[in-house]
């Protein structure tokens, strides 16, 4: 423990130190978000691993434009090139081509949309959004700009750091999503203590 005064400075520091952001707040996933669209894709055969598709430096949504962040044109580019370069307009196209349904459902599977499982007070679920989420709060449905957007990791679609860390490690364990554990200790195989903190790990 620690005693009121430490706690009341810790509540009066203006940058929250208590708040617990890693699954309480909830941000755009931003580029950590293009592999469950590589995936979604891959999945359903909208693409293959040789599949080439044009990449200019932008692309047009009625009059917004969507550059790529590197503001060049890269011109064909394939899956794994799409990933390494993080090409914004490649996702953009593939998100529209594979649709948003397909992509944002696989992403439930991965964790997003709803809380962990773990004993945390205020965990976020996220935002993961449908058309009647849009109509509610947009009052329009989901648009082929919206889906482009939300392809890469931008727009309405939100989720905790921690959502963000479990999707990934589901998808380097082949798409079963690990289950989250609290671990208050470790113990080596001699049995000797080695932490303390309350730590979370993957099992």
């Amino acid at each position: 423990g620690i005693s009121e005064e430490d706690y009341q400075k810790l509540r009066a520091d203006p940058e929250v130190p208590l708040f617990g952001r890693a699954f309480q707040s909830a941000y755009p996933p931003g580029s950590s978000f293009k592999p469950v669209v590589a995936l979604a894709a891959l999945n359903n055969g909208t693409i293959t691993e040789h599949t080439s598709i044009d990449c200019p430096a932008y692309i047009q949504y009625g009059n917004h434009q969507l550059w790529n962040w590197s503001r060049s044109a890269y011109g064909p580019l394939q899956v794994e090139a799409a990933l390494k370069w993080s090409n914004n307009v490649w996702f953009a196209q593939v998100g529209n081509k594979v649709g948003w349904g397909e992509y944002l459902g696989l992403a439930r599977r991965l964790g997003f949309g709803s809380r962990s499982g773990l004993p945390l007070m205020g965990e976020t679920p996220g935002i993961v959004p449908n058309d009647e989420w849009m109509m509610e709060h947009e009052h329009r449905r989901i648009l082929s700009g919206d889906t482009a957007n939300m392809a890469i990791g931008q727009g309405s679609l939100l989720a905790s750091p921690l959502q963000v860390a479990q999707m990934m490690a589901g998808i380097a364990n082949g798409g079963a999503l690990p289950k989250l554990h609290l671990i208050r200790q470790i113990h080596r195989s001699e049995e000797r203590r080695v932490g303390k903190e309350c730590r979370t790990r993957w099992s």
